[in-house]
């Protein structure tokens, strides 16, 4: 896939609620949105009962990306925090259609595992999701580091330079390892370093700097 365009896009618990109460939660969305960024994937409702119903297991998730694909979006980066998410997001054109699609499925088919886990109704996100259009290079590094600074520069945190690496609920592996997770498409960000030193240099530059301040042009959660 050429992607032409990315995009930012987040959303948090209604009421700033919990979203992801355990690992299995965790997990469950992760899979989601592994599965929900495929051009063919089924519909929210058919893709939590296949999930449900263990019709899609961990060992079949290669096999489902082929017959569900090819890719709609490319999944340029992701943390996963207690009561929200972020997302940066590739497409192959400037419009909105298939982010829109791809976050409909990703919000239905959560909302609905969650609900019924945790014997509940109504919303779970305070909204649809929000996003911000990436406009330049520099904003596209800035995304990123700030999505996976998240765990480190969100007040008490027990994550930081040296511990990073190993936050489980993001995609920072992908940048900086060889075995990364093989839905996540780091290359547009890392071909604007020489190596993936160098990345993580540029990473560290931003531990400790208040959230608001990492990004030039943005919407945020603080």
């Amino acid at each position: 896939m050429k992607l032409d365009t990315f995009t930012h896009v987040y959303n948090r618990g209604v009421d700033k609620r919990l979203i992801f109460l355990t690992e299995n939660h965790r997990r469950r969305f992760l899979l989601t949105l592994r599965l929900s960024r495929l051009k063919n994937a089924p519909s929210p409702s058919i893709l939590d009962k296949f999930l449900n119903e263990g019709k899609i297991k961990p060992e079949q998730v290669e096999k489902a990306e082929t017959e569900f694909g090819p890719p709609l979006i490319d999944i340029l980066a992701f943390c996963l925090m207690n009561n929200h998410y972020h997302l940066l997001v590739g497409e192959e054109n400037d419009e909105s259609k298939a982010i829109v699609k791809f976050m409909q499925r990703v919000g239905t088919a959560y909302t609905m595992y969650f609900n019924k886990l945790e014997k509940r109704k109504g919303r779970l996100f305070e909204s649809q999701y929000k996003s911000v259009h990436i406009e330049h290079d520099e904003q596209l590094l800035r995304t990123c580091r700030y999505i996976h600074l998240n765990p480190a520069n969100s007040g008490f945190s027990r994550w930081d330079r040296e511990s990073l690496t190993e936050y489980p609920w993001s995609s920072l592996s992908s940048y900086t390892r060889d075995n990364g997770l093989v839905w996540i498409n780091p290359a547009p960000v890392l071909s604007c370093f020489e190596t993936k030193d160098e990345f993580w240099e540029y990473m560290r530059e931003g531990f400790g700097i208040n959230p608001s301040n990492l990004l030039d042009k943005d919407l945020r959660l603080e």
